[in-house]
């Protein structure tokens, strides 16, 4: 049997559930299922709205056959990880729509076992890109001068200053949509050591690896700021406790790789906190600081 016919008669089992696809069609958010050859069988109007592709076109088919391929290296590399472990994964991926328009998209996705075993991915997008031009068009406001002051010269990250300016979107957006938002604190460990010891050229060096590493795990709708020598912070959406143990198993993987490559008279590494935002209780960006500071030092090397 070939893997397309039997996608298709994946699609016609879901179709014959039609309660299923009625209440579906009900949700605003896009979802989508996938089967275990990654060709999509089931999804909602308020996907096919994402796409601009409709269903005679789309479903049976893999991403490769269907979006751009710059697109799709990432839903690949997602697509696996789920289907092997069943682990949750959250990921900000971009899709370029037919007429060109590049949309930044949040999807969840996890893992669905039938009766009979097969596996599937059940999807739950989010249209991000207001947000993402939000945060964009906010920084494009300022004058040059204002720029410079919110940005940290040494690693092009936002200092504390542009973390305090911008983070009251955010943060209104999080208590308005009642949406998860949460701040986590970091801390280069053994920073004096390294400039007393070896110079304060490596202890740069040292900075701004640790700044890399934050860039390459954040999202487009993430705050990264240096607030401090050795600390830094990541304010973002959407971040559970769920999502934080990922991040950090993320940041450490990453840490672990460097130290593998680079200067070998030290080792890079970090000590992590995390705070939540509580929309009943309003705190401040301050107030996120403190509570994720005193979390860190919880776990102080």
């Amino acid at each position: 049997m070939t893997e397309t016919y039997k996608s298709q008669n994946i699609i016609t089992s879901f179709k014959t559930t039609e309660n299923l696809v009625n209440i579906l069609d009900q949700i605003a958010e896009p979802i989508f299922v996938k089967d275990e050859n990654r060709c999509l069988v089931l999804r909602n109007k308020a996907h096919e709205k994402l796409t601009g592709l409709s269903n005679t076109k789309i479903l049976g088919r893999s991403d490769e056959e269907l979006y751009n391929s710059n697109d799709v290296a990432e839903y690949l590399k997602a697509d696996l990880e789920v289907l092997a472990t069943g682990i949750e994964n959250i990921n900000q991926e971009y899709f370029t729509k037919a007429d060109g328009k590049v949309l930044t998209i949040l999807t969840k996705k996890n893992r669905y076992i039938d009766s009979k075993g097969n596996k599937y991915i059940v999807g739950v997008s989010e249209d991000i890109t207001k947000l993402t031009s939000t945060i964009e068009l906010l920084e494009e406001s300022l004058s040059e001068v204002e720029r410079l002051s919110i940005s940290d010269h040494l690693t092009q990250l936002y200092n504390r200053r542009g973390l305090s300016k911008l983070s009251p979107r955010l943060l209104e957006l999080a208590n308005r949509q009642e949406r998860q938002l949460g701040l986590i604190y970091a801390d280069l460990n053994k920073l004096k050591t390294i400039n007393d010891t070896i110079g304060h050229e490596a202890g740069d060096s040292a900075i701004c690896d640790i700044a890399q590493v934050f860039k390459s795990i954040s999202r487009a709708t993430d705050i990264v700021a240096r607030v401090g020598g050795d600390e830094f912070v990541v304010l973002g959406l959407d971040i559970t406790p769920k999502i934080y143990k990922m991040i950090c198993e993320r940041i450490h993987d990453q840490l672990d790789k460097l130290n593998q490559e680079k200067d070998s008279r030290y080792d890079l590494s970090i000590s992590l906190g995390i705070a939540y935002f509580d929309a009943q209780q309003r705190q401040s960006i301050d107030e996120l600081l403190a509570v994720a500071d005193a979390d860190m030092y919880k776990n102080k090397i």
